[in-house]
């Protein structure tokens, strides 16, 4: 008994050792893959990068966008300075009458401007250059929602990485047990039924390393899923991960998806004001210089004689079957029914970020507990593999405290996979991946 409290009094020393072994055994763990080769790790930050540069889909918005663009200068060359030639050829085919002659009706080098003085054009501008932005929002908020699927994957890949590590240490501290029980039952200290259940607890813990590494493998597949090359996740950082300044006012602001209905409401302002100038008048100016109807003998051109014009147009359309009246109800109900999406989606990002701060204060408080319960079952392996190993304690109660370590490390990084999650949503609501 005297030298069982020894053992406790030098028990926190232990413990201390032990845990530094442990956090190495992680750290070889993160240069290796699970079959004990090299493996190339990245972290959370730098995998997103990666994904944000080599995503697929990523890339084809990308373009996307880009196409809107030229979409839109396109729309706008109609109100910009055009020119060209223009020439028309006239030949006489009766024989009197084309000896060697042509008839040149015009050759003119022209200018065309279409004059706009209603401020439809302006309005115009401005309707294409809100729809480009909300295109850009449509984008950005893409991009946030396809990052934080691309988090929430390297999270399970790095909780699974965990696991296949706790596992080997599991499965390294039952086969020391079972050979302690072996040399016990050699020396006829124990029977050959605590040899059986030693045997079992190995094969389960075996079976449970089998099944981690699958699941790692599993987990890096979904990784891959959104970057083109491969690499092991890394242990978690729970800090790097926490947004400090959170709050609705912030998401408010930050999430694309409403600044791009805010987007879609300036261009429904706009297209109701084009509705409005549905009657207005149009001009078109245009100026040419060149030749025109001279007759010139072939190869022998006579160039001395030379025209310019100017011509101006106008159109003042009076009725047009109640076109304008029709876009001009058009334009309100879509103004009507963005305001209605903006005031719905405002409701949404409210209790989204309330339920992620209530679900992030909750996982923090569990990661706590989890963490006390996992040191105290480590404690208490420790103490019942000393009391076996003295013959103080029986099998069933080492067993049993084996389980209840690999049970309580089991549920703490399953804790810790829970509050990481809810930091990546918590980002998520406030548009944090976007930019």
């Amino acid at each position: 008994m005297r030298c069982m409290i020894n053992k406790l009094l030098v028990l926190p020393e232990v413990l201390s050792i032990v845990l530094v072994v442990y956090f190495v055994m992680l750290s070889g763990a993160a240069a290796q893959g699970i079959d004990g080769t090299k493996e190339t790790t990245c972290s959370l930050k730098s995998y997103l990068a990666r994904v944000r540069k080599n995503n697929a889909e990523i890339i084809a918005l990308e373009f996307s966008v880009k196409r809107e663009l030229e979409t839109i200068r396109r729309e706008l060359a109609y109100q910009r300075v055009s020119s060209g030639v223009s020439g028309t050829v006239e030949q006489w085919i009766d024989s009197e009458s084309r000896d060697g002659y042509s008839n040149i009706s015009g050759a003119n080098i022209y200018l065309r401007q279409q004059l706009e003085f209603s401020g439809k054009f302006s309005a115009h501008i401005k309707y294409l250059t809100a729809s480009y932005k909300a295109t850009e929002y449509a984008f950005l908020d893409r991009i946030n929602t396809i990052l934080s699927q691309a988090a929430a994957a390297y999270i399970e890949a790095s909780v699974a990485k965990e696991t296949v590590s706790i596992q080997k240490r599991v499965l390294a501290n039952r086969e020391d047990s079972l050979r302690g029980t072996e040399h016990k039952f050699k020396g006829g200290m124990v029977p050959e039924l605590d040899v059986i259940r030693a045997r079992q607890q190995v094969d389960d813990a075996e079976a449970l390393l089998e099944n981690a590494n699958r699941n790692y493998e599993n987990a890096l597949a979904a990784m891959l899923k959104y970057s083109t090359q491969k690499f092991g996740a890394q242990p978690l950082n729970i800090a790097d991960l926490q947004v400090t300044d959170f709050s609705l006012k912030r998401a408010l602001a930050g999430r694309p998806d409403l600044s791009r209905l805010q987007m879609n409401l300036r261009a429904a302002q706009m297209n109701k004001k084009m509705a409005a100038k549905g009657l207005t008048p149009t001009f078109q100016l245009s100026f040419s210089w060149g030749l025109s109807n001279q007759y010139l003998r072939q190869y022998e051109l006579n160039l001395d004689d030379y025209e310019g014009k100017m011509s101006f147009s106008a159109e003042f359309p009076l009725l047009d079957g109640g076109k304008t009246k029709h876009q001009k109800k058009e334009s309100v109900y879509q103004i009507l029914e963005t305001e209605y999406q903006i005031k719905s989606l405002q409701e949404n990002i409210a209790e989204e970020v309330n339920r992620a701060q209530s679900t992030l204060n909750a996982a923090r408080r569990v990661e706590a507990i989890k963490m006390r319960s996992k040191q105290a079952a480590q404690k208490a392996l420790w103490i019942a593999e000393e009391m076996y190993k003295d013959g103080i304690l029986g099998q069933i109660d080492l067993i049993n405290a084996q389980e209840s370590d690999q049970n309580a490390q089991t549920a703490y990084i399953q804790a810790l996979k829970e509050l990481a999650a809810a930091c990546i949503e918590q980002r998520r609501a406030l548009g944090g991946f976007s930019y």
